[in-house]
């Protein structure tokens, strides 16, 4: 279900549906709207399950803010863009969010590719993404990684990852062909000590030998090169 207006929402009571946003030069949404995934109405947000928008294939998705609600909802962008770019203090791109009486559960946030791309453009004080209330960050990464300088995660102010979210990370076939450094995240503002703890303590999937490393503006993913995954 889609409903258009000054507040755009998604699958505001249905479950297992996805909308799809693809190819190459097709544009979606525009900076002066605000996006939701899940309902406004917190008593059917437990309805709003399951369901998933996906920018895909060189799509872009033009936001002024982007709030994914409900119950194992998910955001999708792989090798494709999401801009946001919002003009308050409002949070930009809120994965979690608790709007109404129900908590959400079990959302997803993944970017997969080679060169999927979310960029918030907010001032460097300003909320450019919240991750909260047992909600997961994803980075599908394929066996040749990221382009040069290319970081899939680009925020221009700050960012918050509580205490209880994930951060999974799929690149083992990256680390098989030899590995190296990749920038996952970067921010305009310094993380908090929070937040840094949250997300080394919510790392999920990373082959033997590789590691995270959360510094004060960025996190950057290491595999060693050379490194030889062994399944037992």
């Amino acid at each position: 279900k889609w409903k258009k207006g000054s507040a755009n929402s998604f699958f505001t009571n249905t479950q297992h549906s996805v909308f799809v946003v693809k190819g190459t030069g097709t544009q979606f949404g525009d900076t002066g709207h605000n996006f939701y995934l899940g309902s406004s109405d917190g008593k059917l947000m437990s309805v709003c399950a399951d369901n998933s928008v996906e920018v895909l294939d060189g799509a872009v998705f033009n936001a002024k803010r982007f709030m994914l609600m409900g119950v194992r909802n998910a955001l999708v962008v792989s090798n494709a863009t999401l801009n946001i770019a919002k003009k308050n203090d409002d949070v930009a791109l809120r994965i979690g969010y608790k709007l109404g009486d129900l908590v959400p559960d079990d959302c997803v946030l993944c970017l997969k590719g080679e060169n999927p791309k979310i960029n918030v453009d907010v001032g460097v004080s300003t909320n450019a993404c919240w991750v909260q209330n047992n909600s997961t960050v994803r980075f599908e990464i394929p066996e040749e990684g990221y382009a040069r300088n290319h970081v899939p995660l680009s925020l221009g102010g700050k960012f918050q990852f509580e205490s209880g979210c994930r951060l999974e990370i799929d690149c083992e076939k990256f680390a098989r062909a030899g590995g190296g450094a990749l920038t996952l995240i970067e921010t305009g503002y310094n993380m908090t000590e929070e937040t840094r703890n949250a997300l080394l303590a919510g790392v999920r999937g990373l082959p033997e030998g590789s590691n995270i490393k959360v510094l004060n503006r960025s996190v950057k993913l290491h595999c060693p090169r050379g490194l030889v995954i062994s399944i037992r």
